[in-house]
């Protein structure tokens, strides 16, 4: 059977399968569009940019992807996928950094703009966040999870969302944490958990969970801009050598703090305290001299600040950054070549002193335990040195 069409009815037929052809266009057209218009919200408020992006990193839809440079709104939803992560730079500098499979909302944001109380806020629904605050302390930031809510104002640190709660651990500086049991200050070096089940506490170290973000973090996004400074901090100096020669075991009350020793900055230094601690000068000995968030002294038999073994030893300074976990020297204030037995441990940032005391060591373990030591100068009732002991000789 053939069957004829006429001219009319081939017209009719060309207009109809036209009108379907421009629907199904404009159709596709809106699934494309409607994901990036419903992303960006009726104020249009820029408040950053992209700055790296690895793999695929979404907005609120998976049709939406987010590529470098790419501006940045309030009210936008961020998320990573699997082996990917992304950098993010706000207007006032400061760098939000995702970890794989990671989920956040820019909430609401003024950044300079509002009033000094004003709050730029953040949700952070799932994953791994880390906050590099660009310093402006006018700028105070709400980082809120599902069971807490984090205050920052200046500082750099990790938090982490998951089935288990919440965790944060502070790199620099200081965050509030709050939630409906009340709030806590949560310092440099210290880790706090907020589970969904069970009490919130401190932690001497951050979960396995969150070392394996951060590091995988660290991998895809090359230290640079802010995150090479909280890498330095972190880190505080280069570890020279894995040997147990070089490795001192400090046992107090609290705890055990672990000291790596830095030869190739002070060998006369590490020598002079390896000495002493083979004699177990340390045992017993007070911490007569310790400020919050400054520095912790250590190593007067006499307990006052002024007394050492009588032997003094010549300054071996270096330019070696003076940041949190640092061990130094302790000298007359007037006389380079004073240093004796004496020792400092900095709780804190110190680029005051950098250069003028000679850098013998960092912690490499137990941070945390320094900064529960009792203040005073003396304190009332001092923390003292258990014993210390090389590594490679712990009897």
């Amino acid at each position: 059977m053939i069957i004829q069409v006429n001219d009319m009815n081939q017209s009719l037929l060309f207009r109809k399968l036209s009108f379907l052809t421009l629907g199904l266009l404009a159709t596709f057209v809106l699934i494309s569009i409607v994901p990036i218009l419903a992303s960006m919200p009726c104020s249009a408020s820029q408040i950053g940019i992209a700055e790296t992006i690895v793999n695929k990193v979404y907005l609120d839809s998976l049709l939406s992807g987010v590529k470098r440079g790419q501006k940045l709104y309030q009210g936008q939803k961020i998320r990573t996928s699997m082996n990917s992560s992304a950098e993010l730079l706000l207007s006032d500098k400061t760098f939000l950094y995702l970890g794989e499979r990671s989920d956040i909302k820019l909430t609401r944001f003024f950044l300079g703009k509002g009033s000094s109380n004003d709050i730029n806020q953040l949700e952070l629904v799932r994953g791994l966040l880390r906050f590099a605050s660009a310093g402006i302390k006018k700028n105070n930031f709400s980082i809120r999870t599902q069971n807490a809510s984090v205050g920052v104002r200046g500082t750099n640190f990790d938090i982490m969302f998951n089935k288990h709660g919440t965790e944060v651990s502070v790199n620099r500086g200081t965050i509030d944490v709050t939630t409906p049991s009340g709030s806590i200050m949560v310092k440099a070096g210290q880790v706090y958990r907020v589970p969904l089940a069970g009490v919130q506490k401190f932690s001497l170290s951050i979960s396995p969970a969150m070392k394996r973000a951060i590091g995988k973090l660290k991998k895809q996004i090359k230290p640079k801009s802010e995150l090479a400074a909280i890498d330095k901090q972190e880190k505080g100096i280069k570890v020279q050598s894995s040997d147990a020669k070089n490795k001192l075991y400090m046992d107090l009350s609290l705890g055990r703090v672990v000291i790596r020793m830095l030869p190739k900055i002070a060998p006369n230094h590490v020598k002079r305290i390896s000495e002493l601690v083979k004699k177990k000068f340390y045992d017993g000995l007070i911490f007569h001299n310790v400020v919050p968030g400054f520095v912790a002294e250590t190593g007067d038999p006499s307990g006052t600040g002024v007394g050492g073994t009588g032997e003094t030893l010549l300054a071996e300074l270096s330019n070696t950054p003076f940041v949190r976990g640092l061990v130094g020297m302790k000298r007359d204030r007037n006389d380079l070549n004073s240093g004796d037995s004496q020792f400092f441990i900095l709780l804190g940032e110190a680029k005051h002193l950098q250069g003028k005391y000679t850098v013998w060591g960092k912690i490499e373990e137990g941070m945390m335990l320094l900064d529960r030591l009792r203040t005073g100068s003396p304190p009332a009732s001092p923390n003292k040195i258990i014993k210390m002991r090389l590594a490679n000789d712990p009897n």
